[in-house]
């Protein structure tokens, strides 16, 4: 069995992977250090989202992310100005 997803372009330097029960990020080096995904994971945001995430409660991950936009500081550092 493949993967059976699907892959886009995000921005030059990332590319993700969607392999249906994993969405898989490729960065260079460079957008690797800018974008911090591990960062934005960290913390007890990070804790929260991700017990969430794991009890497979969709419309929880919906609710919370809505409740809890990303903060400015992060924000900024990835829209690629």
């Amino acid at each position: 069995r493949g993967l059976g997803g699907t892959s886009r372009k995000v921005e030059d330097g990332w590319i993700a992977v969607d392999c249906r029960n994993w969405v898989v990020h490729v960065q260079d080096e460079e957008t690797r250090t800018a974008v911090d995904l591990e960062g934005l994971w960290a913390g007890e945001e990070g804790r929260r989202l991700r017990d969430l995430a794991s009890r497979g409660d969709e419309d929880a991950v919906d609710e919370y992310v809505a409740a809890n936009p990303i903060p400015d500081a992060y924000a900024r550092r990835v829209l690629f100005d």
